[in-house]
């Protein structure tokens, strides 16, 4: 805990100092200022002596400005200590609500979770006893995630000795440290063939596993309709976080430069 308010300690006297900073570079606020300024030299100048004795032009200035100075440095300073004493507070508050500090350190309260596709060529050849994940594209299927365990003989094929084309091997993880469960994700499967009674059809997968940033979960994606299908993945999966007790959105990375969701697509 101690280690963890130091560094958002460390994170908001940074942040407040580059507001200052800012604040002063803007030119609108130095235009201001220097307004200010010349209006104090100006209401003074003739108040400007030392000690009785009239000063030339030069000298007056400079008296004029350092007795409009340390009075500005005090309004700056005192503004600079407020920000610098209150922001942190403010910002250790709001980042509280988004971490939750536990005894494995800071979990995030809104995760995010990553999914990678890539393409390979069939059929799959596994171990007896090995297992895969398949989600099928066609509308029988439902939201179902298939299970099929690999064995010995003709079956240590998938999805079968004879069959040859692409599919899809899929791989979903977390981002950060926390533990999601429950997880579903939708996808938007769209069938581009005439010979289709289907344009389009909605699919909700579950998870059967929690997934982690070291445990991730893998799937494959397999088209069993020959309807020239293209799946979109969605901006966020529905999941909950280990030891919360609500289902919430969680945000998807695809690590495309606009973060554009994955579309599967080129089956056969």
């Amino acid at each position: 805990m101690a280690t963890s308010f130091t560094r958002f300690w460390w994170e908001c006297t940074l942040w407040s100092l580059d507001f200052v900073a800012q604040l002063l570079s803007d030119p609108k606020m130095l235009a201001v200022l220097c307004i200010l300024w010349i209006g104090v030299v100006l209401k003074n100048w003739n108040r400007v002596d030392w000690m009785g004795t009239d000063l030339r032009f030069l000298e007056r200035t400079i008296l004029a400005l350092t007795g409009l100075l340390w009075p500005f440095m005090v309004v700056v300073a005192g503004t600079v200590f407020v920000i610098v004493s209150i922001a942190p507070w403010e910002r250790y508050r709001a980042l509280s609500e988004k971490y939750d500090m536990g005894r494995s350190g800071i979990t995030l309260k809104d995760p995010s979770v990553s999914i990678y596709c890539e393409t390979e060529r069939l059929p799959l050849r596994g171990v007896d006893g090995d297992s895969l994940y398949v989600l099928r594209l066609h509308p029988k299927w439902g939201n179902t995630l298939d299970k099929f365990l690999y064995s010995s003989g003709p079956a240590s094929y998938w999805p079968s000795q004879y069959r040859t084309g692409t599919a899809y091997r899929c791989l979903i993880k977390t981002t950060g440290t926390s533990k999601i469960i429950d997880v579903s994700v939708p996808v938007t499967i769209f069938y581009r063939s005439d010979k289709t009674p289907y344009p389009s059809r909605s699919a909700e997968p579950m998870l059967p596993v929690a997934i982690e940033a070291m445990n991730p979960f893998v799937f494959h994606v397999l088209d069993d309709t020959g309807w020239t299908p293209t799946v979109e993945f969605p901006r966020s999966v529905i999941g909950r976080v280990d030891g919360q007790s609500k289902s919430t959105l969680i945000p998807v990375g695809y690590g495309t430069r606009d973060g554009t969701p994955l579309q599967l697509s080129g089956f056969n």
